[in-house]
């Protein structure tokens, strides 16, 4: 077996709260299950899985959220989700033990008493939370990196930059480096395409070819898998990449026999084999794998079939020079998709919380 250094499935994305707790209040919720925490801990002085998974009920019976105990996410699991981002907030240990933080919100919450700046005490112990809020894997504090990118737009700063490109930027370089590019292109594909081909993962990605071609073809089809599954990361283990992997080859018949097929076999190619498959390369949306290889949203006998083979073939995954750089080029376009699909994920999420903290603000 090839030892690659794999690449993580981390969404490598600022995620304000978390996909398992959508909120539409997310500041009453907070507060309610800190109050449900207080309720709690008079009796339960513990945090193993039993405890979890009573508290759960506790939060059931206090209406904040419906912990079912027949789903396939176990109601221990589903708890430590939906109170998870208060834990990282700071309002209370790993152990969903209140902090002084969590304290002094609970004691705010009961007047609406102002300060020295003239916002809510209430508001003011969520915007220091907020502000002191570190997500993993990210070396910049998100809300800081925010206030940073609204600076560099002289306040107009545009909605498709916070969605795809600041909610992905995890190191300062990174950051400006995003600024600029989208600065130069106006365009948020082409800045987050950039920054897949520029990520540390994509090095990773180069140095794992490198010692795969040389002792190894992609006709060596076990010891490529192998390489495949290290280079495509999927949050569900390495059966989910094996329809990945079918499209990878698949497009590496065409790349082999671009220079032989006449446009009626590449048509016909294109239209069995590649047309409907977006999934394969965890892209929610056909548009984004579509735009991404053919430049249109829509394959059919009317369309313009020599402008879709021209852009197909002048993609950088269609030209690359080898079957090394080809790899390569394929993890960059299943990045760049499978991000773009992300950020649709989270853009709700981070919406809410960016909404909530606006109001904290005001």
């Amino acid at each position: 077996m090839n030892d690659f250094k794999k690449i993580t499935a981390n969404s490598g994305l600022i995620s304000f709260g978390n996909t398992g707790a959508r909120l539409s209040d997310p500041r009453a919720t907070y507060v309610k299950i800190l109050n449900a925490l207080v309720e709690f801990r008079k009796q339960n002085k513990n945090w193993e899985t039993t405890d979890q998974s009573k508290f759960g009920a506790l939060l059931g019976e206090l209406g904040i959220f419906d912990i079912k105990t027949d789903n396939k996410v176990s109601s221990d699991k589903d708890v430590r989700v939906k109170t998870g981002f208060i834990s990282q907030l700071g309002f209370t240990t790993d152990e969903r033990i209140i902090t002084t933080a969590g304290l002094e919100l609970l004691a705010n919450s009961l007047n609406f008493e102002t300060n020295e700046i003239d916002i809510s005490n209430e508001s003011f112990t969520y915007l220091k939370q907020f502000l002191k809020y570190q997500q993993n894997d990210f070396e910049v504090l998100p809300l800081l990196s925010l206030i940073y990118s609204i600076i560099e737009f002289n306040n107009e700063l545009p909605i498709d930059f916070v969605t795809y490109v600041w909610s992905g930027s995890q190191t300062k370089k990174e950051l400006i480096d995003n600024i600029k590019n989208y600065k130069k292109h106006s365009d948020y594909k082409e800045t987050v395409y950039q920054s897949a081909l520029n990520s540390e993962n994509t090095n990773i990605v180069a140095k794992n070819a490198t010692h795969f071609f040389a002792t190894h073809s992609i006709s060596d089809k076990n010891e490529l898998k192998e390489l495949l599954y290290a280079l495509l990361p999927h949050g569900k283990g390495n059966t989910f990449k094996n329809e990945t992997i079918a499209l990878f080859h698949d497009i590496y018949s065409y790349w082999l026999n671009k220079e032989i097929w006449n446009e009626a076999k590449k048509k016909k190619f294109i239209q069995d084999k590649l047309k409907s498959r977006h999934k394969d390369i965890s892209s929610k949306k056909p548009s984004y794998y579509l735009e991404s290889l053919f430049d249109t949203t829509a394959l059919n006998n009317s369309s313009n079939w020599k402008k879709i083979i021209g852009f197909f073939e002048n993609t950088s995954l269609i030209s690359s020079e080898d079957e090394e750089i080809f790899v390569v080029n394929f993890h960059v376009l299943y990045m760049f998709i499978k991000k773009l699909s992300l950020f649709e994920e989270y853009r709700d999420l981070n919406t809410r919380q960016l909404i909530f903290e606006n109001k904290i603000a005001a």
